[in-house]
This record gives C-alpha cells, structure tokens and sequence, in this order.
C-alpha cells in the first residue's frame, strides 16, 4: 500500500512538473527581417550623397565646420538621401553630436548613419547616440535582440509602384579586436551579418524571382580594395585612384564580396582611409572610398589636380538599375570652390 501512494505522489509531481513547465515564458524570438527595414519612396534620379570620416571632437571649431558641412550639402544640389560612412565622431561628447545631428535634420531629408571605428569613442554613452541618429527622419535601426554583430545592421527598401526597385544597405564593420599581444587590426563583415543580408536580399526580390539592385556602405574598406589595386584579377576598370596612404581593410577576408555580387550588388563605398581616391570596376561591382568630408584630424592633397580631395560623393539612381557617381571636391576656401568629377 505505501509502494501504490508513492507512486500517485509522483503521478501529481509529474503533472504538477508538466503544468510549470508550461506557464515558464516562451524563450524570446529574435529581431524579424522586417525590424531592420526601412522604406522611402523612390523617384527617377534619386540622388544619395555620401558624408564620411567627419571626426568631430570637443576640439572643433563647430561653426566654422558647420558652415562647411552646408557648403556640401549645397554642392549636392538637393539629395534625396544623406548616408554618413562611419566616423563622425573622434573623442566627441553630448553637445557636439547633438549639433551634427540637428545641422544633419536641418537638411529636410532622410538620412542613414554606418559606424565607424571611432564613433563609440566619445563622452557618451553609445545607446544615447543610437538614439540620437533616429530622430527625425533618420532611418537608423538597431532591432532589440539583434543577434548581428556590431550595432548599424539595417536596409532601406526604395520602393515604387508598391515594390522595391533598388535597396541600400548599411553594414557594421566593427571596431578594432585585439589579434596578438601587441596588434589591434579590424575584423571583417562577419557570416552572420552576410547570412543576415542574404536573408534581406531574398526576402525582396521580385515577382520574377530576380534580386532587387543594391547599393551597401560601410566604413571599413573590404579586402577587394587591395586587390583590386594590386590588379590580382578580377579588375575591369580604374576608373580612379589616387593613393596618399596605406589601405587597411579587415585582417581577413570575408565572404561578403561574392555574395554582394550573386545577389545583385551594383556598388560598395565606404571611407577610413582619408587620403585614398579610388573608384574601380571589381568583377562586376563597383568598390569606391567616399570623398572624406573635411579637414578634421588628417586629409589629402592632390597636387596633380590643384586641390584638397575633401568633400562628398553623389551618386544617382537610375529606373533600368544603373547610377551615376560623381565626387564633389568642396574646398575648405572663403566661397567653398567646388570641382566635380564624374565616374560612371
């Protein structure tokens, strides 16, 4: 008899196990695809202008660079969209990126924001800044629970007609990892991020199952840029280059580059080496530096040319999936002498 109430005891131990179980909460689901989506109305000629490696610190004279931040976005003659490509900030704090921000709102368009190296340091704390860049009509996002590595993962769908017809993508190309007791390199776009984009790519493709064209920024230079310099294959066209410093691209390579150009990937820009000048056809993608935009902490010099290499780089969207770049060199002079060049 006591063998039969042990064993209704542990009958109601397992039911009463079974109940907990199902009140214990759900384990929470990630970000879906769509959390890192934005979407803004596309028009013939939709004109994307670059801003890169600004470094605004507590040292900068912010009128002075203000006022030369509007001259760019003059030379742009009205740009649909403003992408900033990592380093806006060098040892800045609240009150300096509060002023950028609201000079970027200024403009009356919608803007995107890629991390640099640098922007994490400042005197604030980086979640403030995050929330800082979605003010307005600003397109960042960081989904709650994102599994990606690093912070500024998010596509913007350029929709006509009710579908996308081009897509930009911003890509975290991380901060500085320590790779031996004395050398701190760059990571490169992780499988994550390249599973994730893929993910993106798919998720927007037409009816007739082809990729929507693309446009990535990020702040790191991919591995390609060295290759495509030392012509080790794969190299159509220069269209330009220019060089005035090393190229530091991540340590490793990546498999970003391929799966940019299975999926419809037309262009990559990004910035971190201020001096280098360089567009170039790269197995069917075109890779460029955005023009940095000022002369904040170091910048280049083209004496072939006659002028500072600091300013912005439009580029131009086209309906049959083509664009046209062109690199605005916007001196830093009393009347901000701008001299224009076209890539493509």
């Amino acid at each position: 008899m006591p063998f039969a109430n042990f064993r209704h005891i542990g009958s109601w131990l397992l039911l009463l196990g079974a109940f907990c179980a199902g009140c214990a909460p759900a384990k929470e689901e990630g970000p879906a695809l769509g959390d890192y989506v934005s979407e803004l109305p596309f028009r013939e000629g939709y004109a994307i202008l670059q801003l890169s490696d600004l470094h605004f610190g507590c040292e900068t004279d912010l009128p002075h660079e203000l006022a030369y931040l509007d001259a760019v976005v003059a030379a742009a003659r009205q740009p649909d969209f403003l992408m900033l490509t990592g380093d806006c900030f060098l040892l800045g704090n609240e009150r300096i990126a509060s002023a950028l921000f609201a000079r970027i709102r200024s403009y009356g368009v919608p803007y995107g924001v890629t991390w640099g190296n640098h922007d994490a340091d400042g005197y604030y704390r980086f979640s403030w800044l995050e929330e800082l860049v979605q003010e307005g009509a600003g397109v960042y996002r960081h989904p709650k629970g994102s599994p990606l590595s690093g912070a500024s993962n998010y596509v913007v769908n350029l929709v006509q007609g009710g579908k996308p017809v081009w897509q930009l993508y911003s890509l975290d190309s991380h901060s500085c990892v320590q790779t031996s007791p004395f050398r701190y390199e760059h990571p490169p776009i992780d499988e994550g991020q390249v599973s994730w984009y893929e993910s993106e790519c798919e998720a927007a493709k037409g009816s007739d199952g082809s990729y929507v064209p693309s446009i990535a920024y990020f702040h790191i230079p991919l591995r390609e840029t060295a290759k495509a310099y030392a012509d080790e294959g794969g190299l159509t066209t220069y269209l330009k280059w220019e060089k005035h410093e090393s190229i530091s691209p991540s340590y490793r390579g990546s498999s970003f580059f391929s799966s940019a150009k299975k999926r419809n990937a037309k262009a990559l820009f990004y910035g971190h080496d201020h001096g280098n000048d360089f567009v170039a056809d790269y197995d069917g993608v075109t890779l460029g530096y955005g023009v940095k935009t000022d002369k904040e902490l170091y910048y280049a010099r083209s004496e072939k040319r006659g002028y500072d290499l600091i300013g912005g780089s439009l580029l131009t969207l086209h309906e049959d999936a083509t664009f046209d770049l062109t690199h605005l060199y916007v001196q830093d002079d009393a009347v901000h002498t701008t001299y224009r060049e076209g890539y493509k």
